[in-house]
């Protein structure tokens, strides 16, 4: 069996003393050993320079992608000026819009004279209408944007966590410069132009009456063209005042689901004390009932905001507690590209194989789950039930209660639920009883049959347990 090099160190040292009594190969030993130490020491420095290498080069890549971030919140916010200087769409969109209203004017002029050309320069108002609607839409949104960015700015409302990094990229595009317009179908009809060339005869036919469908209702779009390409590699493109609602650029953090859970669990608390005492108006926690109130909180709006932003008190978030937590929602590997563990027999992630996923992996289920409405509301609903549920444990057993082994708890619930023989309603209220759980039951701890018995003279049966 080999030996440990302390051990060979000790041993040559014994045996050193009994042949060299003079302490030659000792020093010797201890000179052999120093170099070990001295090595072994680089060896640990070698690795701490790794660490500290890596760690260095971590903290480099952050500092460039906070720099990056910030340079497009400095373009947004040289953008939000550009459209107060403007009061509006700046000189690029104006030529635009002004070139196509010229150009539809010429429309107008061309048609015939007197009623014959009564529809044609009725069509031509009509489109010049709906275009000037369209950059009116195109200032209104940008404007939204710009009005939103204020309220931040002055504390009226909060921007979620929620806002991604394709947003920041987003809202630095959107400057005068970028300002264009286009006919809505132009790029999918060159596509489908382009596949003519390679399809069969029956395939040209349908390819064709597309085509055709697609130029019946072609338009003129306004917008952006957005430079730069999203978190999955794709380019934005162009993008309408539509497709900015759609992207909600500046989520707003769901203050009104922290009031509304605020409201709900001090309501849930109010009845807590009132169960305590024995009050008719005190009800015992219902987890279900509660989970689903505030399930119905959480919309297609603010579920993202319920995930990122912290609810109520503290710091923590539900994507945190996600991280550190089983999430039980019956997800599968396959849908969400994860490969599926050899030791799984159904393709659903379980709460003990919660754990053995890697970050990435959680991440993505997280976003599987912030990303479906009924999702969101079943996994929020019970978030926010569990901290209801522990304010109100801390109400009924003492602030303490978390900080007890589960041995100990249980006693203490024991305690605070049973009301002891011969104990009078007032001596079992004195010591903080909770009076809710022995009302109509009219029961009592029996600590030598070690359950809950009738008290004497009442209906309940001694075998009735409660504890």
């Amino acid at each position: 069996m080999a030996t440990s090099l302390e051990s060979q160190l000790i041993t040559g040292a014994g045996q050193a003393v009994a042949k060299d009594p003079y302490g030659i190969v000792m020093q010797a030993q201890e000179r052999a050993s120093q170099k070990i130490s001295e090595g072994v020491k680089g060896i640990a420095k070698n690795i701490s320079d790794i660490k500290a290498a890596k760690l260095a080069e971590e903290e480099k890549l952050q500092k460039e992608k906070d720099d990056e971030l910030k340079g497009y919140d400095d373009n947004w916010e040289t953008n939000q000026i550009e459209v107060i200087d403007n009061q509006g769409l700046g000189k690029v969109a104006w030529g635009q819009a002004t070139d196509l209203a010229e150009k539809q004017k010429a429309v107008h002029d061309a048609c015939p004279p007197g009623q014959e050309g009564n529809r044609c320069r009725r069509e031509a108002i009509i489109d010049l209408k709906s275009m000037a609607q369209k950059y009116s839409d195109q200032k209104d949104s940008l404007q939204g944007y710009v009005d939103t960015q204020k309220k931040i700015k002055n504390g009226e409302i909060d921007l979620s966590k929620a806002q991604s990094e394709d947003a920041k990229k987003i809202l630095a595009g959107l400057n005068d410069r970028n300002s264009s317009n286009r006919m809505k179908n132009d790029d999918e009809i060159a596509e489908l132009r382009e596949s003519l060339n390679s399809a069969n005869p029956e395939e040209q036919i349908g390819i064709e009456q597309q085509i055709e469908a697609l130029e019946k209702s072609n338009e003129q779009v306004v917008g952006w063209d957005i430079p730069g390409v999203d978190k999955d590699g794709n380019a934005f493109g162009f993008m309408t005042a539509e497709d900015l609602d759609k992207a909600n650029l500046l989520p707003v953090a769901a203050s009104e689901i922290k009031l509304n859970f605020k409201e709900q669990q001090d309501e849930v608390l109010k009845t807590t004390k009132s169960y305590i005492k024995g009050d008719a108006k005190g009800e015992d926690f219902d987890f279900d009932e509660a989970a689903t109130t505030y399930g119905d909180l959480i919309t297609s709006k603010n579920m993202k905001s319920v995930f990122k932003d912290p609810l109520y008190g503290g710091k923590e978030t539900l994507e945190d507690h996600l991280r550190e937590h089983p999430a039980i929602t019956n997800l599968n590997y396959a849908d969400l590209g994860i490969e599926i563990p050899e030791t799984d027999d159904d393709g659903v992630i379980d709460p003990e194989e919660w754990a053995k996923l890697s970050a990435s992996d959680i991440d993505r289920v997280i976003n599987a789950i912030s990303d479906d409405e009924d999702l969101a509301k079943e996994v929020g609903g019970n978030y926010m039930a569990l901290k209801t549920q522990r304010a109100v444990n801390k109400e009924m057993y003492g602030k303490d209660f978390y900080k007890l082994s589960d041995a100990e708890k249980n006693v203490r619930i024991k305690l605070k639920t049973t009301q002891n023989p011969g104990e009078t309603d007032a001596e079992y209220d004195a010591r903080g009883g909770i009076k809710g759980v022995q009302k109509g039951m009219d029961m009592v701890w029996d600590p030598v049959a070690g359950k809950s018995v009738a008290k004497k003279g009442s209906a309940g049966g001694a075998d009735d347990i409660v504890g």
